[in-house]
């Protein structure tokens, strides 16, 4: 999608320099052609997948796009099939999982780009084509920011409104994070020159530091679970009430445990899977002799030794009895991340 977007939103901006300043259609008509022709190209070398893509069913090109598997996903306390999300999931989303100080920043930096953007537009001319002081923006860095603004602002329109498929939190949208820092560097500088101008810079450039260093501590925490973190708008009790994104890493470490713990002479161990999530992949990334030792039941718990979940259920688990695990197995293993339940193990009494 940004493939196709980001080039269409040059052209338009060029548009619109067009408009205000003195070159020719012509000159506007040939310096589009040229960007498309060079942008897609670059793109068709890079992306493999375009390769196996025939031109001429340009619909197959979406499809994926708004593909929804036919699961419910666990969301605010209450479970949704993937195709009726609320509109609110995405916003949800990137509220709870981004950093505060960054979701405050950005915040910031919204307001400021809105604001010289509202000023912009009304005081634009229509009467007078050449007053300068009506142009969309009165220097580069402005033309940067409503490019940054509207982008980010039409992704996340386009998510919302057109009911996109989505899964495991905001992950088929992450790119929109580099939006969020741009405007949140505004934030910054907004905060900066309204509220610390006299402030020595030396003190400014040090509290950047430790917020800096804050936020690469976190990072080193959850490593290599970055997707996992929830910031401190949510307690325990609320985090439960979302289903967290489980990666095949997390599938790989459970199988390793139950390696570990099991006896190194035992040839084969039986390993069900009480989730919708498949836990077979997760033994690619084990050694070759460790993959030989496991043998995957499913859900045929009454011929495993060990059951594992990730608590990924494909619809409610008060209705759905598939994933409910028998008596004559213990809880051996829960791994958690701060506040966030990852995955468990249950062996055979």
């Amino acid at each position: 999608i940004m493939g196709i977007y980001l080039p269409l939103m040059l052209i338009i901006f060029y548009f619109l320099e067009y408009l205000i300043q003195n070159f020719t259609f012509k000159i506007f008509l040939y310096n589009s052609i040229k960007v498309l022709i060079l942008f897609y190209f670059f793109l068709l070398l890079h992306y493999p997948y375009l390769w196996e893509l025939n031109i001429f069913e340009l619909k197959k090109w979406f499809q994926n796009f708004f593909y929804w598997m036919d699961i419910e996903l666990l969301f605010n306390g209450n479970y949704y099939t993937i195709k009726y999300l609320p509109r609110s999931y995405l916003p949800t989303w990137i509220i709870i999982s981004t950093p505060p100080i960054i979701l405050i920043l950005f915040f910031l930096g919204f307001y400021e780009v809105t604001k010289t953007i509202i000023k912009r537009i009304f005081s634009i001319d229509f009467v007078k084509k050449n007053n300068k002081k009506g142009d969309l923006w009165s220097s580069l860095n402005e033309k940067k920011d409503l490019f940054i603004f509207i982008s980010f602002f039409s992704f996340l329109s386009y998510a919302i409104l057109l009911n996109v498929a989505m899964l495991s939190g905001w992950r088929h949208f992450y790119f929109l994070h580099i939006f969020i820092i741009y405007l949140a560097t505004i934030g910054l500088n907004y905060v900066y020159k309204n509220f610390f101008r006299n402030v020595n810079l030396k003190i400014i450039y040090l509290v950047s530091f430790l917020i800096a260093i804050n936020l690469i501590h976190v990072n080193y925490r959850f490593h290599p679970y970055q997707s996992l973190y929830f910031n401190d708008f949510l307690n325990s009790s609320m985090i439960k009430k979302f289903q967290v994104d489980t990666p095949n890493l997390s599938r790989a470490d459970a199988l390793k445990f139950i390696i570990k713990n099991e006896d190194p002479n035992k040839e084969r161990i039986f390993v069900a899977n009480a989730s919708w999530t498949p836990l077979y992949n997760g033994k690619d990334m084990l050694e070759k002799h460790e993959q030989d030792k496991l043998i995957f039941v499913g859900q045929e718990f009454e011929q495993a030794d060990y059951i594992y979940t990730n608590y990924v259920f494909k619809s409610d688990e008060k209705y759905n009895k598939n994933y409910k695990i028998p008596k004559k197995f213990d809880k051996i293993q829960d791994f958690r991340l701060n506040d966030v339940l990852v995955y468990s193990i249950y062996k055979r009494k």
